[in-house]
């Protein structure tokens, strides 16, 4: 599985980002249905530094660690979407990945009333 996960990388290389991200669409089937979820990840964490300007493949791999209730690291992703996307320009996309980072979480008030707090989930690492 390393071997297409190299030839996903190579396409990047190329710039045919959406051909690396079919590959890697195959594979994670292909693991996923295998019920080897954690060594895709594994797999994607150890490729991802080679492409972190490539935003469809930060898409993809943002996908995969939502899918995994993976959060830091799929926060991790948006972070960078963000930074790609308001580099190259695309305002609107990098909001949009903004977005998909705010979490609602149920909270408990000291009267032991139940309420909806809406937190940032995004934190630069230091």
């Amino acid at each position: 599985m390393t071997r297409l996960f190299d030839l996903a990388d190579h396409y990047t290389a190329a710039g045919q980002d959406q051909k690396a991200v079919e590959i890697l669409a195959v594979v994670k089937r292909r693991m996923f249905a295998d019920k080897r979820q954690n060594e895709f990840a594994a797999l994607t964490d150890a490729t991802r530094g080679q492409t972190l300007a490539i935003a469809a493949v930060l898409e993809f791999s943002a996908s995969i660690y939502n899918e995994l209730n993976r959060e830091s690291q799929y926060f991790e992703m948006l972070i960078k979407l963000f930074d790609v996307y308001l580099h190259s320009g695309n305002v609107a996309k990098a909001a949009e990945s903004l977005s998909g980072s705010w979490t609602l979480t149920r909270t408990t008030t000291a009267s032991g009333t139940a309420g909806t707090v809406c937190a940032a989930a995004l934190m630069r690492p230091t």
